[in-house]
């Protein structure tokens, strides 16, 4: 590449293909990487479109995936300019496992998920036309511009969401990422179910085993108890608020709001239910088979691996790295046994 002031050289100019150096290599790894999250981004809101039922909606989706199509034609003439062929889109597992993800989430789940994404994408434009393609001013010029564009496609997601909904608060108390907690689906009750059955029980059971010296009857008789508890208080709170977030949203049908949107009372109630009860019934699993320390180190240790991973499945709801949110729901479940088992043993001993 020319050392000369770049303010001289043609807008159009590209790297020469016979220019192999390292630079130009990490330049093509970009140009495909900027590809391949083009075209997987193009084929969500096609997907997303495709079940859309209102077409105001499905319009704005189809505008959105035809400019990332766009910018993935960009892409590739830039490859082909750098001496590449043209880049294929595998059907990885990773791609059929998404798609599924998106469709069983249900629309506002996704369309929260690819707001996401495009925000991460406008901040990586813009470091790229820093960085990776420096001295480049087409290039650089495409980048601020897709950037723009990616930043307008956010503020249109964002928009396309339901307003907050009377969940807001609960969501703000069971997580601190930026899920706002609107248009819940099925899968989304099922997590915070799980969620919130493993940590009560948990702590139940960690608080029971320490004020009775690790006795298997209390503990599994108080923790089938707060079993039973939890999950009728979670099913019945995501019935009302489910039947509260439909009849708050009534009024407001010139917002483009229509009734598919809400989730289904009873398969909000049923499967937060049934998520609850399998959460806690974790923590309870050794003192059927036997007692005493053993026991409460096996549940212990299960528990903690149950942490994790509804941890790392919130983080399929949210913006978050599964393996950050699987530690810090472990770190929360840690900090319950112990809180939990020291005030057992303070209260025992009064006992």
């Amino acid at each position: 590449m020319s050392s000369g002031n770049p303010s001289h050289e043609s807008e159009d100019r590209q790297l020469r293909p016979a220019s192999r150096g390292s630079r130009t290599e990490q330049t093509i790894e970009v140009v495909k990487r900027n590809w391949r999250a083009e075209m997987e981004t193009a084929q969500t809101y096609r997907d997303l479109a495709e079940r859309e039922r209102d077409e105001k909606r499905k319009g704005v989706l189809l505008r959105m995936a035809e400019a990332e199509e766009r910018h993935a034609e960009r892409w590739e003439k830039k490859l082909r300019d750098l001496g590449e062929g043209s880049p294929v889109l595998n059907n990885t597992i990773g791609r059929r496992l998404s798609r599924w993800w998106n469709k069983i989430a249900g629309a506002e789940i996704a369309i929260r998920r690819m707001e996401a994404t495009e925000e991460r994408q406008e901040a990586e434009f813009h470091e790229q036309a820093e960085r990776a393609f420096a001295g480049q001013q087409d290039v650089q010029e495409f980048l601020r511009k897709s950037a723009l564009e990616e930043k307008a496609h956010a503020r249109t997601l964002s928009a396309m969401a339901p307003p907050v909904s009377p969940r807001t608060a609960l969501d703000k108390i069971l997580k601190r990422e930026r899920w706002h907690g609107r248009g819940g689906s099925w899968v989304a009750d099922a997590i915070y179910g799980a969620n919130d059955g493993l940590g009560a029980v948990f702590g139940i059971v960690s608080g029971v085993a320490g004020a009775t010296n690790n006795q298997q009857h209390y503990i599994l008789i108080s923790g089938l108890a707060g079993m039973l508890a939890s999950t009728l208080s979670m099913g019945a709170g995501a019935y009302l608020a489910a039947k509260s977030e439909a009849e708050g949203y009534e009024a407001q049908s010139e917002l483009g709001l229509s009734e598919h949107r809400f989730p289904n009372q009873l398969t909000a109630a049923t499967s937060a239910a049934i998520s609850t009860a399998i959460g806690a019934f974790v923590p309870i699993i050794p003192f059927f088979f036997s007692g005493g320390v053993t026991a409460v180190i096996i549940s212990f240790g299960i528990s903690l691996v149950a942490h994790f991973l509804v941890g790392a499945l919130k983080s399929l709801i949210t913006i978050r790295s599964w393996w950050a949110s699987g530690l810090e729901m472990t770190w929360i479940g840690v900090i319950v046994a112990v809180v939990t088992y020291g005030l057992g043993l303070a209260f025992g001993s009064l006992g």
